[in-house]
This record gives structure tokens, C-alpha cells and sequence, in this order.
């Protein structure tokens, strides 16, 4: 019998050898072998496999499974083994191959998604497009942002993808299932296509079509208790985006959410905001705003480092719904808000804009549709143009703040417009050094992704001197 390891022992004298320690150490190793070819051998469990033909026909016949026997993919959820599947071996591929892909890609409401998809038909056929599109690699290029051009440039997705649509025309022309959770789901999935190609066209249709079913129905709180949350969070990402109001009202799961702990306001911002709203009344907008984000970044800062708290979607839409439904819902043009005097106005739209964009940046952090940065950074830009000479020293101080923020959040294209107002703004409020500037913007409200080092840049010309006023 040969042993498969070796088994050293050290003699040094040769009665060492008859000693009972080494001959213990010796009849152990040489017993182990002699037990492990006596064992009988596990016998394999036989597990019959039948790979069907291609057939997406929708009279396909359901695959039968026998209850004795586990599937040997045991990850997969209860909907792979049903009739969604069918005779369709690349269906079955998709789902093993996302299936699989969440060992080792993060990907939001991945989870959510594989629910609502494998919930209905139709529904179905459109996550299947989607995981094609992604199989493919199309949504890690990174100018793949055209739709016509890359997703339905992929001949599989693109035929999923228009069978899905045909199913849902159908549908909605049927008064008995044009409401159904089904036609819902499949409709979210159109619209979260939309939203990561940026197709806003498409998704301004597909939005209309939803928010109609939303009356129609009188709400989604009877249907699943997903729907609610994702119709609440895409209609947020489009307002966002598009300087929309909100269509939908905050979900009732979201209602009473005990997650923000509104003593993480900080002692300085409760002071300045307690003064403002002495000198200026009008600004109670303002002052809501801060307040709600002030817990929200608190909540941010502490988990900065936390990875797991990144990758907890429903957690941070809970989190950062109810502050950007409130801060998308302030009036963005003067005609909207005419009991609010002008330069107040100006102000408040400032810090809207300045808190939309910390919120673009924890959207970031957590994986989220974050393009609206570049958006926002236009019509924050807009606003320098106005003065501020008009408006007390307390709004003052937070228009420096929505600024100075705006600037440490921007594209660096955008920078330059911003640094001009950041100066000019220091000089009015005799600030004369990043330290200055630094602990005033953590008093009040300071994300801790954000490099200090951007703050520091406001001091620096374009040649490397230090330069302390506009």
C-alpha cells in the first residue's frame, strides 16, 4: 500500500526506534491508509438530464420537475422550474448567467428585479432583454448611453425586448388587465431600460403611462410592496433629471420612516438657521431642507467606510426618498412661489440645487443613477448671475454654503464659473483661508467623501499661487 502523504519522524539513538511513542506515531499514519481503503465509496446521485430544443412559442409546454430530486442550481429561485421557462433553453441559460453574475457584481434591486421579472410574462420576456444587454457587455461601455444605437443593436435583446412591448400594447388595449400588477411591473422595467440608456423621451411616455394607472387604480399601496417603492424612486431619479416635480406621493412604508435621528443636526446650523428665520420668514423652505439633510449626511458620514450599508437599496431609498421627494417638490421658478420675494427666491433655489447634488452623490456612492450631476450643475450656474446684495448676512452664509458645495461637487468643467462666485462671496463674508472655509462648511453641513483638498483648490490660481480674495 502506498501512502498518499509521507509522515517524518526524527530518530536520534537507535533505541529510539523501539520506543512506544514512535511506534504509536508510526501505526497511526499507517492505519489511517488502511482505513480509508476500507470505506466504501460514497455512490454518485444520478441526476437525469434533458436538454430541450429552443422554442419561445408562447404554447410551449411547462417543464415537469420531480419534487425528490433538488435542481442541481440551488441558488436559483422557485420561478426557474416554472412555466415562464418552458422549452426555452436560453432562457434558462440568461437566468443561470445572472444568477451566477451576483456572486461578483453589485448591482441595485437586483433581487427586486429577478421578483418582478419572473412575476409575469410579459414582464419576463423584458428581463430577458435586459439580461441579454448585459450578458453582451453593452452597459459597461462607457458611452453606451445612446438606446437605438447600442441596446437594440444586440439582435436577442432586441427581439425579447419588442415581443415584451407587442405583449403590453395588447394589454393595455384589455379593460380588465390594463391596470394588473403584471402590465406594473412590466411597465417599471421599461422605464428602468429608459433610465440607464437616458433615453428621457422614451421615459417621459412610459412615465405617463404609469402615473395614469396610479389614478386609474387610486395608488399602488394594494399591490406588491415593491411596486410602491420603485415607482416612488424612478419618478425621483426623472424629476432630478429633468427639473420635474414629483408625480408620485411619498409610499405609506415610507410614511413614518424612524431611521433618520433628527438630533444629528449640528449646533452650528441649528443657530444660523434659528437666527434666519427671524431676519427671514420667507425662507422656511430653506430652513426645512437643511434640517431634513442634515441627519441624511450624518447617517452618510458615519457609514462612509461601511461597505455594507452601500449595498442595502431599499435601506437607502427609505434614507434618501423622503428628503429628495421634499427638496424636488420646492418651487423652481418664481411664477411657482410669488409669495416668496425674489432674492430669497434665488437663495432657496440655490440650496435646493446644492442639496439635489449631495443627494446625486450618495446615489453615486450606493451604485444609483447618478447623471443628473451634470444637470444640476447647469442651472446651478445659471443662478451666479444674481445678486445677493439684498438678502440678510444670515442667507448669505448659507448661499456660500449651497456655492462652496455646488463647487466641491462639480465636474471640473464646471468649476471655473463657480470659483469666481466662491471668491467674491468669501471677500463679502471676510473669509480669508481654506481652514476658514473648511471648518465653516463642516459647522453647517460637509459630506466626508468630499476631498478637502477640492476647498483648498478655491485658493489657488490657475498659475499655483495662493490667491486669499476675488
Amino acid at each position: 500500500m502506498v501512502s498518499r502523504h509521507l509522515s517524518f519522524v526524527n530518530i536520534s539513538r537507535p533505541d529510539e526506534g523501539q520506543s512506544k511513542r514512535t511506534k504509536a506515531l508510526v501505526r497511526r499514519h499507517v492505519m489511517a491508509d488502511v482505513g480509508r481503503s476500507r470505506r466504501k465509496k460514497a455512490k454518485y446521485k444520478i441526476i437525469p438530464l434533458q436538454v430541450a430544443t429552443t422554442n419561445t412559442s408562447p404554447d410551449t409546454i411547462p417543464a415537469i420537475t420531480e419534487a425528490a430530486e433538488s435542481p442541481p442550481l440551488v441558488r436559483m429561485p422557485p420561478s426557474f422550474q416554472t412555466f415562464l421557462i418552458g422549452r426555452d433553453a436560453r432562457a434558462s441559460e440568461l437566468i443561470t448567467f445572472m444568477t451566477a453574475e451576483a456572486d461578483y457584481v453589485y448591482r441595485p434591486f437586483r433581487t427586486s428585479w429577478f421578483r418582478i421579472g419572473l412575476s409575469d410574462t410579459t414582464a419576463f420576456d423584458l428581463w430577458l432583454a435586459q439580461a441579454m444587454v448585459i450578458r453582451n457587455g453593452v452597459f459597461h461601455e462607457p458611452h453606451a448611453l445612446n438606446y437605438e444605437s447600442n441596446y437594440l443593436d444586440t439582435s436577442e435583446a432586441s427581439r425579447y425586448y419588442c415581443k415584451s412591448l407587442h405583449q403590453l400594447a395588447l394589454r393595455l388595449n384589455n379593460r380588465e388587465d390594463c391596470t394588473s400588477d403584471g402590465v406594473i411591473a412590466t411597465i417599471m422595467g421599461f422605464i428602468c431600460v429608459d433610465t440607464r440608456v437616458e433615453n428621457w423621451e422614451r421615459y417621459t411616455v412610459h412615465m405617463d403611462g404609469l402615473e395614469r394607472i396610479y389614478h386609474l387604480r387610486h395608488g399602488f399601496d394594494a399591490s406588491d410592496s415593491e411596486i410602491p417603492l420603485m415607482t416612488f424612486w424612478v419618478d425621483l431619479m426623472g424629476a432630478s433629471m429633468l427639473d420635474r416635480y414629483p408625480r408620485f406621493p411619498i409610499p405609506r412604508q415610507l410614511a413614518d420612516s424612524r431611521r433618520i435621528n433628527k438630533d444629528d443636526i449640528p449646533q452650528t446650523l441649528r443657530a444660523l438657521l434659528h437666527h434666519a428665520e427671524q431676519v427671514a420668514p420667507q425662507g422656511g423652505r430653506i430652513y426645512t431642507m437643511l434640517r431634513m439633510m442634515a441627519p441624511v449626511i450624518a447617517m452618510a458620514n458615519r457609514n462612509f467606510h461601511n461597505t455594507l450599508f452601500w449595498t442595502e437599496p431599499a435601506v437607502l431609498v427609505e434614507v434618501l426618498g423622503v428628503v429628495s421627494h421634499f427638496a424636488l417638490s420646492v418651487p423652481k421658478c418664481p411664477e411657482d412661489d410669488a409669495q416668496t420675494d425674489y432674492p430669497v427666491f434665488v437663495v432657496q433655489r440655490m440650496v435646493q440645487l446644492a442639496c439635489l447634488m449631495i443627494l446625486s452623490e450618495l446615489k453615486r456612492l450606493a451604485s444609483f443613477h447618478w447623471a443628473d450631476i451634470g444637470p444640476l450643475c447647469d442651472r446651478f450656474v445659471i443662478l451666479l448671475q444674481e445678486s445677493s446684495h439684498e438678502i440678510p448676512m444670515e442667507l448669505k452664509k448659507l448661499r456660500f454654503w449651497a456655492i462652496v458645495t455646488a463647487y466641491s461637487l462639480a465636474r471640473p468643467e464646471f468649476r471655473d464659473s463657480l470659483l469666481v462666485e466662491a471668491r467674491r462671496s468669501m471677500s463679502d463674508l471676510s473669509i480669508h483661508s481654506s481652514e476658514q472655509v473648511i471648518g465653516q462648511m463642516k459647522d453647517i453641513l460637509w459630506l466626508e467623501s468630499i476631498d478637502p483638498i477640492i476647498l483648498e483648490s478655491i485658493f489657488v490660481s490657475g498659475n499655483g499661487q495662493l490667491q486669499l480674495s476675488a
